[in-house]
């Protein structure tokens, strides 16, 4: 039978680290909530169907991206990044996928 909880002594330094693992963890998994939300809420700003880059002027404006075709890029960035971490099937390259919006969006 598996053990449903893993006691550790929260007092012992490497407990600590792992507890500190286990929050960036839990973090990261609830984070994709808020990249929904933010996707969600850049949807409802593009103006038409998507397809062409002054559909995003609204995203530019409001985010300060220089140029509707940069607006566009980083919402692709940010779908692209979704796809990966929004879902319980098979992907890969996920943490490629991180790196590279962290490196565009940072």
């Amino acid at each position: 039978m598996a053990f449903t909880y893993l006691p550790h002594d929260p007092s012992k330094s490497r407990s600590i680290r792992l507890n500190n693992i286990m929050g960036n963890l839990n973090s990261a998994l609830y984070g994709t909530d808020g990249l929904n939300n933010e996707i969600a809420n850049m949807q409802l700003m593009i103006d038409g169907d998507g397809s062409a880059d002054a559909h995003y002027a609204e995203i530019r404006i409001q985010y300060g991206f220089p140029t509707d075709t940069i607006a566009h890029e980083a919402f692709n960035e940010l779908l692209s990044v979704q796809s990966k971490l929004d879902t319980d099937s098979s992907v890969s390259n996920v943490k490629a996928a991180i790196l590279q919006a962290f490196n565009k969006l940072r």
